[in-house]
């Protein structure tokens, strides 16, 4: 059967706080600190993982800064153009207008000044027929002077409406 030996024992014990000593110092403290530099490695990455993502959501945020105010800007510009060339649009409209007006209102005089140099033309063509008819009809001649008074006074009861 065993038998139990103390000197057995004492060596065992012995190997034991040997072994752990040994382990302790050679095993132990060099697992410990490979696992501390490798938590603190992970915590620096995470760190820097932090930082470059507050970085990122920074120049996210300045980026869609950058294109709001450029949106802005470019709907600015958009309607500041939209407004030149309604204004310009309405100067140009008003100017045909004017342009207009002025091309009716001249025309309009050329036919008032027309109709009148036709009248006076066709006052003297018609006085110069009358004389004529009156010298072949009575084949008197009168006085130009009374023969012009008579007809103009003629012409003007036809024109006033007042001759038949």
């Amino acid at each position: 059967m065993l038998t139990m030996n103390i000197w057995t024992w004492v060596w065992n014990i012995i190997n034991i706080v040997v072994l752990y000593f040994l382990f302790k110092r050679f095993l132990y403290k060099p697992m410990t600190k490979f696992l501390k530099d490798r938590s603190e490695k992970i915590q620096k990455i995470q760190d820097d993982a932090r930082l470059d993502r507050e970085e990122a959501q920074k120049a996210k945020a300045d980026i869609e800064k950058s294109l709001k105010e450029a949106n802005d800007k470019t709907q600015q510009m958009i309607k500041d153009a939209q407004d030149r060339a309604n204004r310009e649009y309405g100067e140009i409209v008003a100017k045909a207008r004017e342009e207009a007006a002025n091309i009716i209102d001249q025309a309009h005089k050329e036919t008032v000044a027309d109709r009148d140099k036709m009248l006076k033309e066709l006052k003297s063509e018609i006085i110069d027929m009358i004389i004529d008819s009156i010298y072949k009809v009575t084949e008197v001649k009168l006085d130009p002077e009374e023969d012009t008074e008579l007809i103009n006074n003629i012409l003007q009861d036809i024109i006033s409406g007042d001759g038949k």
